[in-house]
């Protein structure tokens, strides 16, 4: 390897440049070293993951602020050749970024401020292209923000943001459009405008065809309905997404607490016998049940009478003792083995284990005594039975 130095001896400028000299020595770029590559005019430029901690490829270009820049020896000296972001055309960036989908997990477990911390660095460098050039990540980061600030339910933030998505070709990824619907109508909600929120769901209700956006409908629908105090049309809102489109449990759980709140509202001396405080207690156990790491089960649990919540929380801590000591219970049987049946030397007979009383009783043992529980393993758990359904009201 060749190193030039320069009269000024700078050992910055050395550095780079036995860099820069490895290049030819380097394989030439595979499909998979190529996998994030930006194209401007006719020159596909293929860069350096800005999300991956890997070490940079001097042959790939360098994302600096605003620039693609790529550094390079000729007649012995550093060129740098730039390219501004803003005139990228296309992006080829096959797999998103890994922070998607864990701001989406985020999402779903109710942590917005996870979301939104995971997510920003994402929508900061696809906004240095334009946002709807095709390949870019920018819509599909957007709409996790969206989800996020949808929960943090601060109304001044998310209708600044729902301003900038309806500048931009929400079309470009499924569903974005309608759950910027679904943003403005659950804003409605929060200010009291509960007639819009009615008349809106019902025409969007009757226009749409996406059972995600459906399943969301109906929940807002049946929000309002409660705000009306018109209990049973909410029960049936809240029921339908458990009917017609139970097959997405992302949606389940609110669902539940929905309709938790109907029967609970509808509880009435009239309707005892129709026992709904119970309906609406097992409703809250199968979220807990089922749904164990959702937001939503923390909810049940405040939601369940105080008897019942506390007897969940001495089960739950009879089951981590119970895991604890099984754990221990295999790390020691582990190293007992260890020690009984040490490596011997090569060439060596193996050692004759020594019998003991307790071996020589075991043998004498029926043969039912050997069936014990296996260390580490738990019986299965029966799966958690549907809620019970109500009585026609």
């Amino acid at each position: 390897m060749k190193i030039i130095r320069f009269r000024t001896h700078s050992l910055c400028a050395t550095a780079v440049i036995a860099l820069l000299s490895l290049s030819p020595l380097l394989p030439p770029l595979t499909p998979q070293l190529r996998a994030q590559v930006l194209v401007i005019g006719a020159e596909n430029c293929p860069i350096n993951d800005p999300f991956a901690k890997t070490p940079l490829d001097p042959r790939k270009w360098t994302i600096v602020n605003t620039d693609l820049v790529k550094r390079s020896i000729q007649r012995g000296s550093i060129v740098t050749e730039r390219r501004k972001l803003a005139d990228v055309l296309k992006i080829m960036w096959p797999n998103p970024p890994p922070q998607i989908q864990e701001a989406n997990v985020a999402v779903q477990r109710g942590d917005a401020s996870k979301a939104l911390t995971t997510i920003e660095p994402v929508l900061v460098f696809f906004a240095k292209m334009k946002k709807n050039v095709p390949g870019s990540h920018w819509l599909a980061a957007a709409s996790i923000k969206l989800d996020a600030l949808v929960l943090l339910k601060n109304d001044v933030v998310l209708s600044s943001f729902i301003r900038e998505l309806e500048g931009v070709n929400a079309a470009l990824v499924p569903g974005l459009a309608d759950r910027i619907k679904l943003a403005k109508l659950d804003q409605l909600l929060r200010r009291g405008d509960i007639s819009q929120v009615l008349a809106d769901t019902k025409t969007l209700i009757n226009e749409t065809i996406a059972p995600e956006t459906l399943a969301q409908l109906h929940i807002i629908r049946g929000d309002a309905l409660l705000h009306e105090r018109r209990h049973e049309e909410a029960l049936r809102a809240f029921l339908s997404v458990t009917i017609f489109y139970g097959n997405n449990p992302k949606y389940i759980p609110t669902a539940y607490i929905g309709a938790v709140k109907a029967f609970r509202a509808l509880n009435t001396p009239s309707n005892k016998h129709l026992q709904l405080e119970n309906v609406a207690n097992s409703y809250l156990n199968e979220i807990i049940a089922r749904y164990p790491h959702s937001k939503e089960a923390q909810i049940a649990r405040g939601m369940l009478p105080k008897d019942d919540r506390e007897n969940l929380d001495k089960k739950d801590a009879r089951g981590l003792e119970t895991a604890q000591a099984i754990g221990t219970g295999a790390a020691e049987e582990e190293t007992e083995t260890a020690v009984a049946t040490p490596p011997s030397d090569t060439g060596s007979e193996p050692a004759t284990p020594t019998p003991t009383p307790a071996a020589d009783a075991d043998k004498d043992a029926p043969a039912d005594a050997d069936k014990k529980p296996v260390a580490g393993k738990k019986p299965a758990a029966p799966a958690p039975a549907p809620p019970p359904q109500p009585d026609a009201l």
